[in-house]
Order: structure tokens, then sequence, then C-alpha cells
């Protein structure tokens, strides 16, 4: 036995189904197989209708059959989900993103009743955002279903004009939503109608919402950690110049202590080689000149020196007088006072090599005291910096508190200003409709209902009051429709198609009034009612439809200011004559003639 099966695509049904009986024996192991055929509009593909070969158990039939059906409802639900998706308008709640929210406004609910809603989300910035979005819908039956924006429902990061979300399919990040059959009880279900093919349709969509949890300007983080980083390696550099120029500073002065001791060591070398060099030439001359005496010797209690002069020995007393000497006494007092000589010799080189070591030893000390000074000021140097990097560190966190905290605030400061904006734009959209709603359209009365002979009016006209910024309005003047010297007045069907493109919106005509200025009053009242709602008023002009007067009456009557009449071409601005307004009535075109 062998099923034949026939879906439409559109519909996911059977619309053919027969059967067929195989002979007996030709298919012991096989049960059934499978012929799918799929409809397209008016077109039918073929799929297959190849019999699975003989031997295949029943049992991978039926499972071939199930993963078939179930693969082609899921193809169709996807291309269902597709169907009549419509964008409805919504309040843009922060002029930095730009958000759309769409929904399925109706499904079939043949198989697996399903309804889709989604949203997506623009960066009308020039930063990178992070944006935190609730949204969701309230369904016919009463629930609510919410959820969050993200991959993880934790906020969606979006480049400068990048959108997120996307009006079919799904891009991973939580950006739309498909309800099935047990969101709401069928019985709450509400009925839309049918489609083309005459199959129900219903929607368990009562409305859908977003809201802003909060917005991240990324970029501006970025910008901020970027200045503070800058600032830091700046101070590091200032300090580390500080730093360098202290060790200069301590070089040079260790430089030029050493230049000192070094000049002071060399003076002192010089002045100990001249003496040495006059102390060795005095004692080395023997025969030295006369006016060089001998060191003075003590002979006899006295102290004497001895010199020669021309080659003749002489002795000089303490007293000063002179006497010459034998050479006897001459030799002995100069032996003597040779030997004195090398004494005191000996006495001034050890005082100079005393010298000397002394010298060297400050020398040494005043090196210490430098190398000690410089060690100092790179202690202080470093602990300078230690303690700095800390106060560094400490102020990083006190900014990063300071910054958090500030942009809390922020925050806060612009929640309460998009509540106190959501209140004001409320109130805006209240005052506009009230402003229309206690001035309904009138039609034109006819004469047997309202016998007066002038009427006043005036025509408005708007696109929607919603609209933050670009709602508008347009208003016309006032003007009359009187009665014709037949008795009859203009036909509201006859002013309706006047002024139908008279603006770009729907036009209103309304009325009545007995006066001309209490219609001008209460367009004018209007007119400022719309503008302090922050509503954008163009005023239109119509001619309307006046009446035959008098002279009496024309000349009395008060006047329009709202532009030049322009007179109908039933109306007469002077009398003519009787038998040409009898024709004229007759040419009167009321309507279509019916012979």
């Amino acid at each position: 036995m062998c099923f034949r099966l026939l879906f439409n695509i559109n519909k996911v049904k059977v619309v053919n189904f027969f059967l067929t009986n195989t002979p007996k024996g030709v298919l012991d192991d096989v049960d059934i197989f499978i012929n799918f055929v799929v409809c397209s509009k008016q077109e039918f593909i073929f799929i297959s209708n190849t019999p699975p070969a003989i031997g295949i158990k029943t049992q991978m039939m039926k499972t071939m059959k199930f993963l078939l059906t179930a693969v082609l409802l899921l193809q169709t639900i996807t291309i269902n989900g597709q169907k009549y998706m419509v964008e409805i308008p919504v309040t843009q709640q922060d002029s930095r993103i730009h958000v759309t929210l769409m929904y399925q406004e109706k499904n079939d609910a043949f198989g697996m009743m399903t309804q889709d809603y989604r949203i997506t989300v623009t960066n009308n910035t020039t930063d990178k955002l992070k944006v935190y979005i609730d949204y969701g819908a309230r369904l016919v039956c009463g629930a609510e279903k919410s959820h969050k924006l993200g991959p993880l429902g934790d906020g969606i990061t979006i480049a400068p004009s990048q959108t997120v979300g996307k009006p079919y399919g799904s891009d991973g990040i939580g950006s739309a939503v498909r309800l099935t059959a047990g969101a709401c009880p069928r019985e709450s279900w509400k009925q839309m109608g049918e489609d083309e093919k005459g199959s129900a349709l219903y929607s368990m969509i009562s409305t859908v919402y977003y809201r802003i949890v909060k917005i991240e300007n990324i970029s501006e983080k970025e910008r901020s950690a970027a200045e503070a980083k800058k600032q830091k390696a700046e101070a590091e550099l200032r300090k580390k110049a500080e730093a360098e120029q202290k060790q200069k500073a301590a070089a040079e002065e260790r430089e030029r202590l050493q230049r000192e001791n070094t000049t002071k060591t060399a003076q002192n070398t010089t002045v100990s080689e001249r003496t040495a060099m006059s102390t060795a030439g005095s004692v080395g001359s023997s025969n030295a000149p006369a006016a060089n005496l001998s060191e003075k010797v003590k002979v006899n209690g006295e102290y004497v020196q001895v010199y020669r002069e021309n080659g003749v020995p002489y002795v000089r007393r303490a007293d000063g007088s002179t006497h010459q000497t034998t050479e006897t006494a001459f030799n002995q007092i100069s032996k003597i006072s040779n030997a004195a000589k090398s004494t005191s010799s000996i006495a001034q080189q050890q005082e100079l090599h005393q010298q000397r070591i002394a010298a060297q030893q400050a020398e040494y000390q005043r090196k210490a005291a430098a190398d000690k000074l410089y060690a100092q000021q790179r202690d202080e140097i470093i602990t300078q910096g230690v303690s700095e990097m800390a106060n560094l560190i400490g102020g990083i966190m006190q900014y990063n508190r300071a910054e958090k905290e500030r942009q809390q605030a922020i925050a806060e400061r612009r929640a309460e200003a998009e509540r106190q904006r959501q209140h004001e734009l409320y109130m805006m959209q209240t005052n506009r409709r009230d402003a229309f709603a206690i001035l309904p359209a009138t039609d034109i009365p006819l004469v047997s209902k309202e016998k007066a002979s002038n009427l006043y009016f005036f025509i408005y006209a708007h696109n929607d009051l919603s609209s933050e910024y670009g709602a508008s309005a347009y208003v016309s003047n006032v003007f009359e429709v009187g009665k014709y010297r037949d008795g009859t007045r203009a036909y509201t069907a006859k002013v309706k198609n006047e002024i139908e493109n008279l603006t770009p919106y729907s036009e209103v005509l309304h009325g009545y009034y007995y006066t001309y200025d209490e219609a001008a009053n209460t367009r004018n009242n209007l007119i400022r009612a719309l503008k302090s709602t922050g509503m954008r008023v163009e005023e239109v002009q119509y001619k309307g439809k006046p009446g035959q007067h008098s002279p009496e009456e024309i000349k009395g009557a008060p006047q329009p200011t709202f532009g030049t009449v322009i007179s109908d071409e039933n109306t007469q601005s002077v009398a003519v004559p009787e038998e040409k307004v009898k024709k004229q009535v007759e040419k009167s075109n009321y309507g279509t003639l019916i012979k």
C-alpha cells in the first residue's frame, strides 16, 4: 500500500491524499513509501517520487516520514515568521540611538501557532556605545513577556552608525522572540480575519514596548583612560628628569671637590720640593760666598758664625762684630755648623712627609664625605619616588571611585531628565489631542434645518500628534457659507471635494458659527494652543461659499482678514436681470441629471 501526500507550503496542510493497492508479494518488507509535492502559489515543485528499495524495514520508513514532515513544517514556520511583520511607531527615549520595534501582526494557526516580535537599534553618534534595553510584549490574555537585549542579556555594544538586530532571522544577540501557541489559551486569541486561502488568522500580541535601562559611552571611557595614562606617563617623565638633575648636580659637586683637593695637593708638593732643593743646596756648599753665614754654633758659651771673604776666614759674634780667625777654628766651627744643618733638613723633610700624609687623609675624608652625600641623595630620590608612586596609585584609585560616582550621578540625572521629558511629552500630546477634540468635524446643514442666512467655518488638518519634534498642523482662514439667490446652500460634499488637496493631511471642516468674530476667535485660540505645545502651524486660504447679499449688507458686513475672498461661480456681486438669474438657476448642476 502506497501513500501519496501533496502539501501546500503556504498553508502546511494535506491537499491531496489517495491510496494505491500494490500486488501481493511485490513489497513484502515495505509497508509504505512517501511522495511529497510542494505547492508554491500556482506552481508545483517536484521533490521526489522514488519509492524506497525493497527490503527496508517498516520502522525506517516511518522515521523517514517523520523527519521529512518535520523539515517541511520547520521551513514553513520560518517562512511564515516573515509574513505579516509590521513596524510600529515608538517614542525615541534617547537621541543617541534609534529604536525600531516590529511584530507579526497576525498568523494562521495550522500545525503550530507562532508569532514573532523583534527590535533593532541604531547608534546615531560617532562614539562606541553599550546599550542596555528591556523589551517585551503584552498579550491578549493579560500575560507579559519581557526580555533583555544582548547575547547573554547583558547589553549590546554598538559601533558608530551601526544597526544591531535584523528585520528577519536571528543574529544571536537576543533581538528576536517567537511566541508559540502555549503563550496564551486558544480561546483568548484575537481573531484577525482570513488570508487569501480562507484560513483563519489570529494574534496573541496586544502591544510591544521597550525601555532603555542605561547607555554607556565606551569611547568616552577609553578617552578618559587614555588621558589618565598620558598624565601618569608625563608625571613619571617629570620625576625621572628631576632625579637625573639631582644626580647630575651631585656628580658635579664631587668633581668640584676632587679638583680642589688635587690643586691643594699639587701646591703642597711644589712648596715641599722647593724647600728640599733649597736645603740641599745649602748643605752641599762648603765654600759658600761670604754673604752666606754658617749656622750658629755655641763656642765658649757664645753663639758664633763663620764665613769667608776673599778666601780669608772670619768669625761673627752674637753682637754682630766680626774678626779674622784661624783655619783650624774656621774648620771646626764649619764642621759643627754643617752637622746642625743636616739635622734641620731631616726634620724639614719629616715635616713635609707629615704634611703630605695629612693632605692625603683630608682628600680621603672629603671623597668619603662626597660619596656619603651622593648615597644620601640617591636614597632620598628613591624614597621620594616610592612615596610618589604610592600616592599616584592611591590617586588613581580615588579617581576611579570619583569617576564611578560621577558616572552614576550623570546616569541618575539623565534618568530624571528622561522621566521629566516623558511627562512633558505626555502632557504635550494630551494638550494637542484636547485642542482638536473640542473642535469636531461638522457638515454644512441644509436650509431646512438651519434658517440662518450666513454660517462661518474654518478648516484644520494635522499629522501624528505624538511626534515630539515633527508635529505640524494647517489652519485655514474663516470663510462664509451663505445662501444663494434660490435659497439653497453649497453641499458638504462639494466643499470637501474642493478642500481635499488643500493640505498634505486629512482636512477637517469645522463650524458652524453665526458670526465671523466668533469663528475667528475660536480659530485664533486653536492656533495659540497648538503653538504652545511645540507644533508648527501653517495657514492656508479657502474662498468659501459666500451667499448673495444686497449692496447695503455687503457694505456693512465684516470682511475676513485672511487673504482675498474669491467669489464662487454661483455668486453674483451685482444685481442682474431676473431672466438671467432664471437661466442660471436652470443651468446650475446640483447633481447628475437623469433623463
